[in-house]
Parts: structure tokens; C-alpha cells; sequence
């Protein structure tokens, strides 16, 4: 049977590698680490976040930037505020839910998490 000691070591070790993962190709450009998969639940915000990237509003404008994209995978301990800043300009808000809430919390690899959060919106395949 692993230790929890030992599991905690080799999970970090797998989300760092992921996080911290670049590598260069043949020909000298870099390659962005591989996504790492997220759960469903964790990638539909992420997907629904995503579609509001490329939304404009009246003026043709981006609805959101990336500080925005961010809050809105992160920042939902100001879901209230959140929600009456975006609400008017999404027809489909969507509530942060308590599993989601409790994926980046984690003591030990909610940090990581952030990040892979992040740079699935940065590096959209």
C-alpha cells in the first residue's frame, strides 16, 4: 500500500511536470506543456469560459480579458459580484458549484490546479 506521503510526492511531481513541462522541437521552437486533463466538471467551465472569450459586445468589443476569463474560473469566493458584472452580458450564467469550489481548495495541489486552469484558456487546442 503507497503512503499518503508518497502519493502527495508523486502526484506533485506528475502536476509539475505538466505545469512546468515545456520542451523545444526539432526545429527550435518551444512547445507548451501537454494539457493535462481536467475533470468534466472543471474543463465545462473552462469550455463555457472560453465561448465568452471570443463574444463581443454592441461595440464589437471583447466581452472579456484574460484577468476576467480568470475570475471567472477563480474567483468564487466573489461569485455575487461576478455575477452582477457579467450576468447582463452572458444569456447563461453559470454558478460556481460546491465540487468545483472544493478542486482548488486542496491543500496540497490547489495551486497547481489554478495554473493548469489558467493555461488551458491560454493554450485553447
Amino acid at each position: 500500500m503507497v503512503s499518503y506521503k508518497e502519493m502527495v510526492r508523486k502526484q506533485g511531481k506528475l502536476e509539475s511536470k505538466y505545469t512546468f513541462g515545456w520542451t523545444i522541437d526539432k526545429d527550435g521552437k518551444p512547445l507548451s506543456p501537454k494539457r493535462f486533463e481536467l475533470p468534466e466538471y472543471v474543463q465545462d467551465r473552462v469550455d463555457w469560459v472560453i465561448n465568452h472569450i471570443w463574444n463581443e459586445n454592441a461595440l464589437g468589443e471583447p466581452i472579456l480579458t484574460f484577468w476576467g476569463a480568470a475570475q471567472l474560473l477563480l474567483d468564487f469566493e466573489h461569485e455575487k459580484e461576478l455575477k452582477e458584472q457579467y450576468e447582463e452580458q452572458f444569456d447563461d450564467w453559470k454558478p460556481f458549484d460546491d465540487k468545483y469550489k472544493t478542486y482548488f481548495k486542496d491543500a496540497w495541489f490547489g495551486d497547481y490546479r489554478q495554473i493548469r486552469v489558467l493555461e488551458a484558456i491560454i493554450f485553447v487546442r
